[in-house]
């Protein structure tokens, strides 16, 4: 099994796309919801999605939600894991799946990608994919996949556990986030200061003031448009 888990808080938006992603590319998806109010998990419920209810009594805890992940994940024993949030796809040349095959029998335990922001820079809301084309580049590589063992850690977007080993190849990371409106992000900034009031700690989650104090707007000025990009052979085959 090649496991996608992930945390969700009111992603309904998302749930669809993720799901229709995760069949793509050969992966089981596994939810668990932060008690969300917007039919998220009733959603999963509706569409047998495997799932499950985690309180962290309303904040946006990101340690007691990633230690719920790894607690599932140890629980369902998987081959590989897809650590993704709701919002956060990845893009490559073969599925997901085929990959996590060759790199095991490369040798490999952990695979990973650099990462660009799609922004919302004021477009009519509607599929994510079909409607935001204006990016920036966020991360140079994250690795977000990897084989499963018992003692994996993480700390912020790190999987730590000993003698990694990278099988690398060509793909891109695309963070749909910054897509969500002002009330959403102001939402999530709440959740994560009552976190922080909570001991997690301020670095995890600081870049919500930073867009707080830009009016949470994305100017096209500072962003490059994904259409004219090497990664819009990932997002053109969903523009039918």
């Amino acid at each position: 099994m090649i496991l996608c888990i992930m945390t969700i808080y009111n992603e309904i938006d998302f749930l669809p796309l993720k799901m229709e992603w995760c069949r793509r590319n050969g992966l089981d998806l596994y939810v668990i919801d932060n008690y969300s109010d917007d039919f998220s998990y009733e959603w999963c419920i509706e569409h047998k999605v495997p799932c499950h209810r985690f309180d962290t009594g309303g904040s946006f805890h990101l340690d007691k939600l990633q230690n719920e992940i790894i607690r599932t994940t140890d629980i369902l024993k998987p081959d590989w894991v897809v650590y993704a949030g709701a919002d956060l796809f990845i893009f490559t040349d073969e599925p997901i799946k085929t990959l996590c095959k060759k790199a095991e029998q490369s040798g490999c335990n952990i695979m990973g990608w650099p990462v660009i922001d799609i922004c919302n820079t004021g477009e009519e809301k509607g599929n994510p994919f079909r409607t935001y084309f204006w990016y920036r580049k966020a991360m140079d590589k994250i690795s977000f996949v990897y084989k499963w063992r018992t003692g994996v850690k993480y700390k912020a977007d790190n999987v730590i556990f000993p003698n990694k080993k990278s099988y690398d190849v060509p793909g891109i990371m695309m963070n749909f986030g910054r897509t969500k409106s002002i009330e959403q992000r102001k939402t999530l900034l709440k959740r994560r200061q009552k976190a922080w009031k909570e001991g997690l700690i301020y670095t995890s989650g600081r870049h919500y003031l930073r867009e707080q104090r830009k009016g949470w707007r994305f100017p096209k000025s500072e962003l490059e448009d994904i259409r004219e990009s090497p990664y819009w052979k990932y997002l053109e085959p969903y523009q039918a």
